[in-house]
């Protein structure tokens, strides 16, 4: 599932890339802030999907019975 940057998060990322390059330390601590919240909208994305599928399936096999 490809994951669509809003511009939001790009200028968090711009904000990330500034920080890293002005105060290395709190950049990193940003970067890897920033990388944790990405990754758990990525992963609650992918459960909804899996729920979305099951959901679907539980339906098809309400309609066949």
């Amino acid at each position: 599932m490809p994951w669509e940057a809003s511009p939001f998060t790009a200028r968090k990322r711009s904000l990330s890339i500034v920080l890293f390059v002005s105060h290395p330390v709190v950049g990193l601590l940003f970067v890897v802030a920033f990388g944790i919240y990405v990754g758990r909208r990525v992963d609650r994305a992918e459960q909804f999907e899996e729920r979305v599928q099951s959901l679907e399936a539980q339906l098809a096999a309400g309609i066949r019975n």
